[in-house]
């Protein structure tokens, strides 16, 4: 498995999928959207790949882009773990910390992922009420904030020759990174030994880091950096052999993953995936709502007697015109083996 690291330069805004709604933005930038973000810019590199979605999607697997720190990754936090001890606190106190803690560090991931129970952790082991990890923190870095909101007012100008009201006041959310902190994304390339599609592939994401991913990006929302030169090696240990599966993006399960699952020794999210077709290349399919579908969420615990496909899923609206194009969202993410005690 590979991985790459993103830098943000500024501040980012991602969409909630509602109309003419920035004034909160996700956090979380999902695999889905990743994909598609990036099977766009290979179309602005090489129009050919237009006619081969199918072939650019099935090349490779990303999970959803995760936080680092420093040296620290972190990873979701499993939907079957009730509650992480923490020790020193009040109950109260304890119990507020324990349901905001949304991420762990590698180790103690690993931990989870190979069925050994999470330790008591203690106060200082956590970051941003959010983040936990395997050893003690300076009592500086426990206060640190691995992001912070600004809402910035903004104006929006209407057309000269509408009787309407020519301008609009609204608020944007947007995200700022600690400086030390990132986002990785996961990779799994079906070919590992196609260096030139995965070179190509890097293009892709220096590409997207130059035009910027989210809202508002002709405002300099959503540019980042791509700190390695080449898809780097992601050392991760995992059971050899376990019947349950954990998501490390959104997963859509096919007609067979649907009868292969057993859903009452699973634990799942759901999300709803549509919105708009703010990324076309055609601006006038903009405001045109896509389909949408429901996918599992990160993080979900999917016990099967064998490994899961996933699908994707064509988002393509009903619109009278020949220029309509295909909306392909991927729900074939990287799922880990983890064992269930």
């Amino acid at each position: 498995m590979k991985h790459i690291k993103l830098k943000f330069n500024g501040p980012f805004h991602l969409g909630r999928g509602l109309p003419n709604d920035y004034g909160s933005s996700e956090v979380i930038l999902h695999s889905d959207t990743i994909k598609a973000a990036l099977f766009s810019m290979a179309v602005r590199l090489d129009i050919s790949w237009a006619n081969k979605s199918r072939d650019f999607h099935h090349a490779f697997f990303v999970s959803t882009a995760y936080p680092y720190y420093r040296e620290t990754y972190f990873f979701p936090r499993p939907l079957h773990i009730g509650s992480i001890d923490i020790e020193g606190m009040g109950e109260m106190e304890a119990r507020k910390i324990q349901k905001g803690i949304k991420y762990i560090d590698k180790p103690l991931f690993e931990m989870v992922l190979n069925g050994e129970p999470v330790p008591v952790i203690s106060e200082d082991q956590i970051m941003d009420k959010a983040f936990a990890f395997s050893k003690s923190l300076s009592h500086p870095t426990t206060k640190e904030k691995f992001f912070a909101t600004e809402v910035q007012q903004r104006v929006r100008v209407g057309s000269s020759d509408t009787e309407e009201v020519k301008t609009l006041p609204y608020f944007t959310d947007r995200i700022y990174l600690n400086e030390e902190a990132g986002y990785f994304i996961l990779l799994d390339f079906v070919d590992p030994e196609n260096k030139e599609f995965s070179q190509f592939l890097l293009a892709c994401f220096r590409l997207l880091g130059d035009e910027g991913i989210g809202t508002d990006r002709s405002s300099g929302n959503g540019m980042f950096e791509v700190l390695d030169s080449e898809f780097a090696e992601f050392n991760l240990t995992v059971p050899e052999n376990s019947q349950n599966y954990m998501t490390m993006g959104l997963f859509c399960p096919s007609e067979n993953d649907l009868k292969a699952i057993k859903w009452d020794q699973s634990f799942w999210t759901i999300f709803k995936r549509g919105g708009y077709m703010g990324g076309s290349s055609i601006p006038e399919f903009y405001r045109i709502k896509k389909n949408a579908v429901n996918m599992i969420g990160e993080g979900s615990i999917l016990n099967a007697d064998d490994s899961l496909s996933g699908k994707m899923v064509n988002l393509r609206p009903k619109w009278d015109t020949e220029d309509m194009h295909d909306v392909w969202r991927d729900g074939r993410s990287i799922n880990l083996p983890i064992i269930i005690q």
